[in-house]
């Protein structure tokens, strides 16, 4: 198939080939030919192996003498290292050992003349050839018959020389019989040996047959797991102002809110016998622990299940028991609440609780936040045999939501094994049962291709071969800047990926980090980009220029490291870490000297030492920190111009604004409301800008430095009465206009059919 005059779009990647130039995010990178032509190829047979013999005849001619073997693996490295891809972990280009590559995103041609691409199948057209073989006379016979098969002439009369010959002996009737028997049994062998071998030989590895789209609406909330009683689909949806539990069919159709009594509540687990939902309901700053809750299904009210709390709970197959986690460990209880005691203690947060069909073991999600990593364990039903599900699979392994088939036979969870910072990206599946019980051991899981959709967890169905998950496949991110008599709206930097922003000091560049979590400085309309930081930090956030304008710090992680804090020159080069990679470091802001850096440490889990979290200073030439007392828990520092206060919100479903003044070394509350989010100060230092959600509208506020005043700047209906799902508060530019990211699609609910060996 010829593909040189089609241009490519994949993630964020554009291939004229043609002229054999690749873009990324319309910055040409440099690639040389024989690599351009390996991708030019792949492109134009996405999901397909393409043979490495193949790229040899398009690549070198047979008059050509080149060490192919090592010049294509050669080409491919490069070619990986411009896309950013892992031989291991791959995203793009996929190797088939011994045999080739594949391209496994998802590819779309722009041009016309692409979209009428017709395979090219080889044809064997021709006649039979008929060779005829004349007779010959050797002693009165012929020799070949016209059929082309030897054949034997009538016998002649026997001649005297002939005659004289002795006659051949046959074999003895009893000699035939025993080779006839040796035949059979040698027979019978070989076919059990067949059977055998056909029973024990490894099966093929499971595959998707297809993906059906059940939601169109964007407003799933990907952190709530889905539940199915058979028949319907529960699951929480976000508006703008609040979070709603939902239903629908299992086969698709309209969704409709599902009656509960209870504010906040999601559906953790049905019991087996369908009789009651489990729940868990928020409460005001109840982090992890959440109140679990039992509804009747046929109506009734609800009652509390004791006085328990966990973050996540789940019937035993039996339904006289349920497992409950908590941030020291996973409980046990009966039905009722009673009898708690724990089954096994652990040093972080578990979620994503499953027993097996038969009840004997349990298996969950550990987070291990010092590795930036998620892992899959189990434990035996008595609490023994605590061991990691996958011991072999390196951190970071980011293994989440494990769940069994309807009849035990496999184990299905998602993974983004490779890359913790585009979300979990793909459903991998382990064989569970042989054909042997007793003889049977689990392979290694396999990946299940799902793409284009990033994945979140899985919820298996009633039937072992479809399994439901929430997904997300064609979101956008634009940056939009507000006018300052708030009416319209404008691209600010021409990206539909756009994830967090910054403005220069002023206002004539942006640091922006866009969907692949690279970050860029350019002019605001998007014009003159430069990647920064293009060195082993794979996650950036929460950009912020120094007041002098040359430098930019960030928050960032390496693969199997914490976040940390980084500091890159706007004119490139490798990126700078700032602290030990002891405890994660959050959100940076300078001091208006620049000669400090504010932050934050996460107060992750119960377990952890709260005072060890809050507000931090470093200081850059001594390298020392020291901590802003009685800020434990809080988040997101910012200095005021003038460097007098620090202000910060207390996060959790009710938050407040709290400004520190290092004259006095007090806090004071200046502000309550609902989940305030991205504070940032103006430029002239006057106010602090803040957004509140969930709230109708998502209102953006400001406070007024000094007297603390706040007062309401505007609210974004109007965006999101159209396409917009979500309005998302980014900068705030020189004139005081704000900065937002409008978030366009959004989580969807997708039943899986598959093929399972």
């Amino acid at each position: 198939m010829e593909n040189h005059n089609s241009n490519f779009v994949f993630g964020p990647f554009e291939l004229h080939a043609r002229s054999r130039e690749l873009y990324k995010h319309g910055v040409k990178l440099r690639l040389r030919p024989q690599p351009s032509v390996i991708l030019i190829e792949l492109l134009g047979r996405t999901g397909e192996l393409v043979t490495r013999e193949e790229l040899r005849q398009k690549l070198w001619s047979s008059e050509t003498f080149v060490d192919f073997e090592q010049s294509l693996n050669t080409s491919i490295k490069e070619l990986r290292a411009v896309l950013g891809d892992s031989a291991t972990e791959p995203r793009y280009v996929e190797t088939i050992p011994r045999l080739g590559y594949r391209f496994i995103a998802k590819a779309e041609v722009l041009d016309a003349a692409a979209g009428n691409r017709n395979s090219v199948h080889g044809k064997t057209n021709g006649k039979a050839v008929q060779a005829g073989v004349p007779g010959s006379k050797n002693g009165g016979r012929q020799g070949f018959g016209t059929s082309g098969g030897l054949q034997l002439a009538e016998e002649e009369e026997v001649r005297p020389s002939e005659a004289s010959e002795p006659p051949r002996r046959t074999q003895p009737r009893w000699r035939l019989g025993r080779i006839a028997k040796v035949i059979a049994a040698v027979g019978v062998v070989l076919l059990v040996g067949l059977a055998i071998f056909r029973w024990l030989a490894p099966l093929p590895p499971p595959h998707v047959v297809q993906i059906a789209q059940l939601t169109h609406f964007g407003h799933v909330e990907s952190s709530s797991a889905i539940t199915t009683d058979g028949v319907r689909i529960f699951f929480q949806a976000r508006d703008p102002d609040r979070f709603r539990l939902m239903q629908m069919s299992v086969s698709g159709g309209d969704v409709q809110p599902f009656p509960s009594p209870l504010e906040g509540a999601r559906i953790a687990d049905i019991a087996p016998d369908r009789s009651e939902f489990l729940l868990k309901v928020f409460s005001h700053n109840s982090g992890w622990d959440q109140e679990l809750w039992l509804l009747p299904s046929v109506g009734g009210s609800p009652r509390r299940l004791s006085n328990l709390t966990g973050s996540d709970a789940i019937f035993s197959p039996d339904g006289q028991q349920i497992a409950y986690s908590k941030a020291d460990g996973i409980y046990v209880c009966d039905r009722n609440g009673g009898q708690a005691h724990k089954l096994t203690s652990l040093p972080s947060n578990s979620w994503g609780l499953a027993w097996s069909p038969d009840g004997k073991v349990l298996r969950f999600t550990l987070s291990n936040e010092k590795e930036y990593d998620f892992s899959l364990w189990e434990v035996s039903r008595d609490g023994s045999n605590l061991h990691p599900l996958f011991p072999d699979r390196r951190a970071p392994q980011f293994d989440c939501c494990g769940q069994w088939s309807a009849d035990g036979r496999y184990y299905f969870f998602t993974s983004n094994k490779g890359d913790p910072n585009v979300g979990i990206g793909s459903v991998w599946a382990r064989r569970e049962k042989g054909k042997f019980a007793g003889l049977f051991k689990p392979g290694p899981p396999v990946r299940l291709s799902v793409a284009p959709i990033s994945v979140g967890p899985v919820r298996p169905s009633a039937d072992p071969r479809r399994f439901f998950l929430v997904g997300i496949a064609n979101e956008q991110n634009e940056l939009l800047r507000i006018s300052r008599d708030k009416l319209s709206f404008s691209s600010v930097f021409g990206s539909t990926e756009g994830r967090a922003a910054s403005s220069s000091p002023k206002g004539n560049w942006l640091a922006v980090v866009l969907g692949d979590w690279t970050l860029w400085r350019s002019k605001p309309d998007g014009t003159e980009r430069t990647e920064l930081a293009t060195d082993l930090v794979v996650y950036k956030d929460y950009p912020r220029w120094s007041p002098d304008g040359h430098w930019i710090v960030f928050q960032g992680a390496k693969f199997g490291r914490l976040s940390n804090l980084y500091k890159v020159s706007v004119d490139g080069g490798p990126s700078e870490e700032l602290l030990p990679n002891d405890r994660p470091h959050r959100t940076p802001d300078w001091s208006p000297d620049g000669e400090s850096i504010a932050f934050s440490v996460p107060w992750e889990s119960e377990a952890d030492p709260k005072d060890e979290s809050g507000f931090f200073i470093l200081n850059l030439k001594s390298r020392k920190t020291a901590k802003i007392p009685e800020s434990e828990g809080m988040t997101d520092p910012q200095f005021s111009s003038d460097g007098r206060y620090l202000v910060g919100f207390v996060g959790g479903e009710k938050s407040s604004m709290m400004v520190f003044d290092f004259q006095t070394r007090r806090w004071k509350t200046v502000a309550h409301g609902n989940n305030f989010y991205r504070l940032r100060k103006s430029q002239d230092g006057k106010y602090f800008y803040f957004q509140e959600i969930p709230a109708p509208g998502e209102p953006l506020f400001r406070m007024h430095v000094g007297d603390w005043k706040v007062e309401r700047v505007m609210s974004f209906e109007s965006i999101l009465q159209g396409s917009v799902v979500r309005c998302r508060f980014a900068e705030v530019m020189p004139d005081g206009s704000p900065m937002v990211i409008a978030v366009r699609g959004g989580y969807e609910i997708y039943s899986i059919d598959l093929d399972l060996p």
